[in-house]
């Protein structure tokens, strides 16, 4: 179990780009906002920690599209990918989930690493303003578009 909790350096990890089906036309590739934190975490009042990547070896892609879909019929979804290499030196932090090791929670570098499963979602060391984080920022000053690579492009999928 220990062992899958071990990023590789040459793993893959995986972004799911989701968008809601009257974005398509507008949005049909991955952009910036793809990789923006959410202030409300579905539908809770809490701020979501990380940015949510899956390593590629541990699960499927259509597996993730299940995930993700969960009990929706139709949803766009799209993936990219990166190698963990690439986020490492760029002084990323991860967090995985020891129950579920296939999803891992990227981030900032400045992050302080608290567990949204604590009460308190993450923030930039030294700051109580959850909002100074990179992820809130909608230019993407810590470059993950360039990092990852859009794959699958989003598109209407649908689900049993």
């Amino acid at each position: 179990m220990t062992k899958n909790l071990d990023l590789d350096p040459n793993e893959i990890v995986v972004r799911v780009l989701v968008r809601l089906e009257r974005e398509l036309l507008d949005r049909p590739k991955m952009d910036s906002d793809d990789f923006l934190r959410r202030k409300q975490y579905r539908g809770s009042i809490k701020a979501e920690s990380g940015i949510s990547v899956m390593r590629r070896r541990l699960i499927t892609d259509q597996a993730i599209f299940q995930r993700v879909a969960s009990t929706r019929k139709r949803l766009v979804l799209g993936l990219a990918s990166c190698r963990v290499t690439a986020l490492k030196l760029a002084g990323f932090k991860f967090s995985i989930n020891v129950a579920h090791p296939e999803h891992v929670s990227l981030r900032c570098p400045a992050c302080d690493m608290s567990d949204p499963f604590t009460g308190s979602a993450c923030k930039s060391v030294g700051v109580d303003d959850l909002e100074c984080c990179p992820f809130f920022d909608r230019a993407d000053p810590l470059n993950l578009l360039e990092k990852f690579s859009e794959y699958e492009a989003p598109i209407l999928r649908t689900f049993e």
